[in-house]
């Protein structure tokens, strides 16, 4: 996930959103990570870690851990969020199983276009000005 949203970026440098992407990936990264050494370690001793890393020298492979996104970590590891419920994690996955199902819809075959041009060129006449229509007089 790293490499590719580091490979969008690089590709498109004047397109923001995989500048924002590439960042966001990170750190979402960091966040799994920070979530998966919770589940060892007490949250305090993660927070104290992460501290000594960001008011230190941070090597460059450990992404986030130091700099700007230190604080929210922290505070993320002292305050964590409640975990969604059953109801909120069955409505977010039914709706993304609508929107991805109406992804697939099939696509009109060409010879229903066709028809559709063919049917839309016989009214065209009749919506132009000046052209005789029903209800309408010649000018």
């Amino acid at each position: 996930m790293l490499a590719a949203g580091e490979a969008m970026a690089r590709a498109f440098p004047g397109v923001p959103l995989f500048e924002r992407a590439r960042v966001e990936i990170a750190r979402l990264v960091e966040h799994l990570a920070d979530d998966v050494a919770a589940r060892r370690h007490p949250r305090t001793q993660i927070a104290a870690a992460l501290v000594r890393l960001a008011t230190g020298r941070a090597p460059a492979f450990t992404l986030g851990a130091g700099g700007e996104t230190a604080l929210t970590r922290v505070r993320r590891m002292l305050n964590p969020e409640a975990p969604l419920g059953r109801r909120e994690r069955l409505t977010g996955l039914l709706t993304v199983a609508v929107l991805l199902g109406g992804l697939d819809q099939p696509q009109p075959s060409r010879r229903d276009n066709e028809s559709r041009l063919r049917a839309q060129a016989v009214a065209l006449p009749e919506l132009l000005p000046g052209s005789s229509c029903r209800g309408h007089e010649d000018r």
